[in-house]
């Protein structure tokens, strides 16, 4: 458990450094553009918080985003069951859960369809912990 709970912070850490970056050097390259036109360069924070039009920004601000809603399903379903039942299946499902997550920045900046080959497995390992948590509570 240790292990995926320090694997799910540094990720959480991974992604949001990254989201801090990747808004930092879309700023940069348009700041670099508009001098090149001799237009005003947008501010930093209309770059970071999507007022300024950017792909790149919007991928990793979307990992962070959905990391964290998907993080809000997982987190009391993977204690739960950990808890209940003790043995590894939560732990193999958190690191499928982790690895698949992984792949989301790349995922999502394809777009459809591609988007679903990792919200569909992060929804089946969240969704077979909690099934197995209220068939032990006998609400199934």
């Amino acid at each position: 458990m240790a292990r995926v709970l320090c694997a799910w912070a540094l990720t959480y850490y991974g992604f949001l450094f990254n989201q801090s970056c990747v808004a930092l050097e879309a700023h940069a390259e348009m700041t670099r553009e508009a001098r090149a036109k001799g237009t005003e360069a947008p501010k930093l924070l209309a770059v970071k918080y999507g007022r300024v039009s950017c792909a790149r920004v919007l991928v990793s601000a979307r990992t962070v985003g959905n990391f964290i809603e998907q993080s809000l399903a997982l987190m009391p379903g993977l204690f739960a069951h950990f808890y209940v039942f003790g043995g590894l299946r939560a732990i193999r499902a958190a690191w499928l859960w982790l690895v698949v997550r992984w792949l989301y920045p790349v995922a999502y900046s394809y777009g459809l369809p591609w988007v679903f080959f990792v919200t569909v497995p992060n929804y089946a390992c969240v969704f077979g912990m909690y099934i197995e948590l209220a068939r032990h509570a006998k609400l199934l």
